[in-house]
């Protein structure tokens, strides 16, 4: 940034100390004049660019006025863009919503996350992979906040506050209790689902394990680790996954993939304490389906289902006894 300079070398030069004082003061007032003026400018060129962008990513009646402001908005980064990057992710050209995807995980913020998730399920597998890959960088962000806070113990209502959970009000949490810590040991995965051969079926069933293992150990209060366990002086709970579903089902103007998952929770000696089912589907207009998205469905759909069960999964744990 270029600051305009105003010399004041000719009020220090000056043979009378008493206007010497004076004109080095009034060369100060000029030169903080200046500043204020040139940069309450730039703040304001600032506001006005990322105003014009906006206005032509949502306004513009070319695609590529619309993509040309989405890719600016991209680099500037400035939370002001959000509601019209939102609004970008409807837009007729499937290159926009994809860029205005990528721009919202740049930004970091989490009240976009309820819009990416529609956009998971836009017809174009660009745009599909753009919206999971800003939520997958917008939840890291959060972990990290929350990562971090409870690394120097702060209370939980700020750790909650900064990773975008609402907010308790501090009467409700004086007393909350540190979350209980748990340990849980991923056993089998299988694939019980129709319209597969054993090998794809068997794939699935890894892919599922992993991914339930990538979310449990980016859990807070989760330990996937025995060693980990010993020094919490905590009891293991067993899983075991089942793909119960993984089904095209064909409706009036869409084509739906489905996924339902059970996990079955019991002790390491085997007693079965309770079962948990959920599952996510995908949809994509009958008019623009394609045979070959079918495969990226069928993994959007698993993930899915796979993030609602975990969810599930945490809560249940920590109410039983």
């Amino acid at each position: 940034m270029l600051v305009p300079t105003i010399s004041i070398a000719q009020g220090l030069r000056s043979r009378r100390p008493g206007r010497t004082c004076v004109r080095s003061l009034a060369a100060l007032v000029a030169v903080g004049l200046a500043l204020a003026v040139f940069l309450g400018g730039a703040r304001s060129a600032g506001a006005d660019r990322v105003h014009d962008l906006s206005h032509a990513l949502v306004h513009g009646k070319r695609a590529t006025t619309r993509i040309s402001a989405a890719e600016s908005l991209i680099r500037l980064r400035d939370p002001r863009s959000l509601k019209s990057l939102v609004r970008a992710l409807r837009d007729p050209n499937h290159r926009v919503r994809a860029l205005a995807a990528s721009a919202l995980g740049r930004l970091g913020v989490a009240d976009a996350l309820p819009a990416l998730e529609g956009a998971r399920r836009d017809t174009s597998i660009t745009v599909r992979r753009n919206a999971i890959a800003a939520i997958d960088s917008i939840r890291a962000r959060q972990d990290e906040a929350a990562r971090k806070l409870a690394a120097v113990d702060i209370a939980p209502r700020h750790a909650a506050a900064i990773a975008g959970s609402p907010l308790v009000t501090p009467e409700a949490d004086e007393e909350l209790p540190a979350p209980q810590r748990l340990y849980v040991m991923l056993k089998s995965a299988i694939d019980k689902s129709s319209g597969a051969g054993p090998k794809a079926r068997l794939a699935r069933a890894s892919h599922m394990r992993s991914l339930m293992a990538d979310h449990l150990e980016q859990t807070r209060n989760v330990t996937l680790i025995p060693s980990g366990a010993r020094a919490l002086t905590v009891d293991p709970y067993a899983i075991d996954l089942t793909m119960v579903k993984l089904s095209r089902v064909e409706r009036e103007s869409n084509i739906e993939v489905e996924c339902e998952i059970r996990v079955a929770i019991s002790t390491p000696q085997g007693k079965m304490l309770s079962f948990l089912t959920g599952g996510a589907k995908v949809q994509v207009p009958r008019a623009t389906f394609r045979e070959q998205f079918l495969p990226q469905l069928r993994r959007e759909a698993l993930e899915g289902a796979v993030r609602s069960v975990h969810r599930d999964l945490i809560e249940h744990l920590a109410k039983l006894p």
